[in-house]
């Protein structure tokens, strides 16, 4: 927090993720860091983790995420009534959420396309696959079997009726995957992955690593 005073940074970009975030929303505040005067991006945290927190002190603040429950569209409106009366505890659907369901039907095509649930045939199933989920369009690049999806920013504000919801303020149509980013040469990015799968003994035996 002294580092971030000092900075006079504008913004904070913060990309630690999941629960982690709450000691850190703790330390911004006793650190002075307001959203009116330094909000923050939280780039790595669910509307669920959020509501774990005091929503009220990050008025102001922004998440970056391609999913919001308070997405005023037709087809998440149908999604979350659909919800409410299976889960009826449930407050805040995130987006690790829906893009869960999303992935059930688009296994569900591609077990289709490929008329197999042989996980390799299924894998080719997959390329080239379109989902119309609440977040809207979904598709599975041909080649690198990433997926499309837009990219939304949500400023959260206190709405008359609901609390502080996050409202979009910006967004794009479903954007290329890129699963080598920029910052690196694909070649380095290989090397670093290979470097993980060494030291952890494989994929499976993570608990290895130090």
């Amino acid at each position: 927090m002294e580092r971030i005073n000092s900075s006079k940074a504008d913004v904070i970009l913060n990309t630690i993720d999941g629960a982690s975030n709450a000691p850190f929303s703790i330390a911004l505040r006793q650190g002075k860091i307001e959203s009116k005067t330094v909000p923050t991006f939280w780039l790595g945290i669910g509307e669920d983790e959020l509501g774990a927190m005091d929503r009220q002190q990050f008025i102001g603040d922004y998440a970056v995420t391609p999913y919001f429950h308070s997405l005023d569209t037709p087809s998440n409106r149908t999604f979350i009534d659909s919800l409410k009366k299976s889960f009826r505890t449930r407050q805040r659907v995130s987006d690790a959420a829906e893009v869960s369901y999303n992935a059930v039907y688009l296994w569900k095509q591609a077990v289709e396309a490929a008329n197999s649930t042989d996980p390799m045939k299924v894998r080719d199933g997959f390329r080239g696959q379109i989902f119309e989920g609440p977040e809207g369009t979904i598709k599975i690049d041909a080649t690198n079997l990433y997926s499309w999806r837009s990219a939304r920013v949500g400023e959260l504000r206190q709405v008359e009726g609901f609390g502080p919801v996050f409202v979009v303020v910006k967004e794009t149509a479903p954007l290329a995957p890129i699963p080598f980013p920029r910052s690196r040469t694909r070649a380095v990015w290989e090397e670093y992955i290979a470097s993980l799968f060494k030291a952890w003994g494989g994929w499976s035996r993570r608990e290895n690593n130090p």
